[in-house]
C-alpha cells in the first residue's frame, strides 16, 4: 500500500429547497443564495437584530440546514471528532445528535442537506486510503439509514438525485476530477470524467442544478451538462467521458460556483474582475458587470438583483436583467473593508447579508438605498472567522464560526 496523500475535493449535490414541510434556504438547487420565503427580518426592523441564543458544537461549524422542525449542522473534521446535531429553532436546545467519526480520525465532513425525510452528510476521507461516503439519517429521530458510496464534500439532492463535482490525486500523483450524478433508484445514475492531470487538480467547482441541467465553473469557463444521463458518451480506458452542452470561457477561474436564476432562464459567475450573465440554455452570454476588484466567492441573486462579493470587502450589485448594454457598472456598492468570504444571503424581506474576513456579518437594504455606496443598516462580530452561513431563514440569521458555535440572531 502506498503512502496516504491528502486529495483535495469539490463537491455539492444541488437540491430541493422545498420537500413537503421541509424547507432549506441558503441550499437551493440553484444555489442562487436567495430565501423567497424569509419576510420577518425587514430593513425596518433589522437593528434590532440581536444573539437569540448560541450552540457550542466544536470546531469549525458549517452551514446549518434549517426547517419548520429543527436545525441541522454539522461540526467538526481531523484532528478532531464530527458530530451532526439538531437544534431547536427556538432556543437551540439539542435534540439529538450523533456521531460522524472520532477524533484522530482522518475525515473531513461538510454541511447537512434535507432530502425528503433524511439528512444526507458527506464525510470525504482526507487520505487515499480511508473510505469516504455520504451518510444518511432519519431526520426526525437520528437514526442512521444507508451510506452512499460517494466521495462528496457538499451535498444536496434534487429531483431525488445528488449531483456533484470531485477530484483526487494517487501516490503516484495522477490527478482525476469527475462530476457525478447519483440516483438511489431508476436509471438517473451516471458520471463523467472531466479531467486527468499531473502533479495537481484542475480547477473544477460545486456545480449548480437547474430542473434539466447542471452548471460547473471548469478552469476559466463555464459549463452546462444534461441532469439526465446523456447518450454521447465514450468509454476511453473504461471510464466514461461525455462532452458538454456547451462551454463558455471566462477570464479567469470561477469564483465560488455559479448560480442560478430562480427561473432557471440565467446562469450568472464571478471570474477575476467580472461577473457575467449566461443564457442557461445556449450559454450565450447577455451581459457582464465590472468588478473594481477580484471576486472572492459565489454571487447571490434575488429576483432583481445580482450581488457579487469581492477581495478588497465591496459587495457591487447589478440589475439582475443588465443594463441594456454589454457592459455594465455597479448600481450600488457596500463597503465592509475585509474581503467577503462567503456567499451573500439575500432575502424577499428586502435584506441582503454579507459576512467578511474580519468575523463581522453586516446587513444592507437589497434594493439599495438611492446612492452609489450604502451603510449597513445592522452589522455583528462574531469575535471568529465565519465558516457557516450567512443562512436567512424562518425569522433567524444563523452564523457558524470556526471556534465552535452556531449563533442564531433574532428580533
Amino acid at each position: 500500500m502506498g503512502r496516504p496523500v491528502l486529495r483535495t475535493a469539490l463537491v455539492l449535490a444541488a437540491g430541493l429547497g422545498l420537500s413537503g414541510c421541509w424547507l432549506q434556504p441558503g441550499f437551493d438547487a440553484e444555489r442562487s443564495g436567495f430565501n423567497p420565503l424569509d419576510r420577518v427580518i425587514t430593513p425596518a426592523n433589522v437593528a434590532g437584530l440581536h444573539v437569540a441564543w448560541t450552540a457550542h458544537l466544536g470546531p469549525e461549524v458549517n452551514d446549518p440546514a434549517v426547517s419548520p422542525s429543527g436545525v441541522y449542522v454539522t461540526a467538526g473534521g481531523y484532528p478532531s471528532a464530527a458530530r451532526l446535531t439538531l437544534l431547536t429553532p427556538a432556543d437551540g436546545t439539542t435534540r439529538w445528535t450523533v456521531a460522524l467519526f472520532g477524533a484522530q480520525d482522518p475525515h473531513s465532513v461538510g454541511s447537512p442537506t434535507l432530502v425528503g425525510r433524511t439528512v444526507d452528510v458527506p464525510v470525504p476521507g482526507i487520505s487515499n486510503v480511508v473510505r469516504d461516503s455520504i451518510q444518511v439519517f432519519d431526520a426526525t429521530t437520528g437514526q442512521a439509514r444507508s451510506t452512499i458510496a460517494e466521495r462528496t464534500i457538499e451535498v444536496i439532492g434534487r429531483d431525488a438525485k445528488l449531483v456533484g463535482t470531485q477530484g483526487e490525486c494517487t501516490d503516484a500523483q495522477l490527478c482525476v476530477t469527475s462530476l457525478f450524478v447519483y440516483a438511489g433508484t431508476g436509471s438517473g445514475r451516471w458520471s463523467t470524467m472531466l479531467d486527468v492531470t499531473t502533479g495537481r487538480l484542475s480547477a473544477v467547482t460545486s456545480p449548480a442544478v437547474g430542473p434539466e441541467h447542471v452548471f460547473i465553473g471548469r478552469d476559466a469557463s463555464v459549463q452546462s451538462w444534461p441532469l439526465a444521463p446523456p447518450t454521447n458518451c465514450t468509454m476511453p480506458g473504461g471510464r466514461p467521458l461525455c462532452p458538454p452542452a456547451w462551454s463558455t470561457p471566462t477570464a479567469a477561474a470561477i469564483a465560488g460556483h455559479p448560480v442560478l436564476s430562480s427561473d432557471d432562464a440565467t446562469a450568472f459567475a464571478a471570474a477575476g474582475t467580472s461577473v457575467i450573465a449566461l443564457d442557461a440554455a445556449s450559454g450565450t452570454q447577455a451581459w457582464a458587470g465590472t468588478l473594481d476588484a477580484n471576486a472572492s466567492a459565489a454571487p447571490a441573486v434575488g429576483r432583481d438583483f445580482l450581488y457579487v462579493p469581492t477581495t478588497s470587502g465591496d459587495l457591487q450589485v447589478f440589475a439582475t436583467n443588465g443594463c441594456g448594454k454589454s457592459k455594465c457598472t455597479p448600481l450600488w456598492t457596500a463597503h465592509t473593508h475585509s474581503s467577503i468570504t462567503r456567499q451573500p444571503a439575500a432575502t424577499s424581506g428586502g435584506l441582503v447579508y454579507a459576512a467578511s474576513a474580519d468575523g463581522t456579518v453586516r446587513a444592507y437594504p437589497a434594493a439599495g438605498c438611492g446612492r452609489s455606496t450604502c451603510a449597513s443598516l445592522w452589522s455583528a462580530a462574531t469575535g471568529s472567522t465565519i465558516t457557516g452561513g450567512p443562512v436567512a431563514a424562518l425569522g433567524n440569521l444563523y452564523i457558524g464560526t470556526n471556534d465552535g458555535r452556531l449563533v442564531a440572531y433574532g428580533r
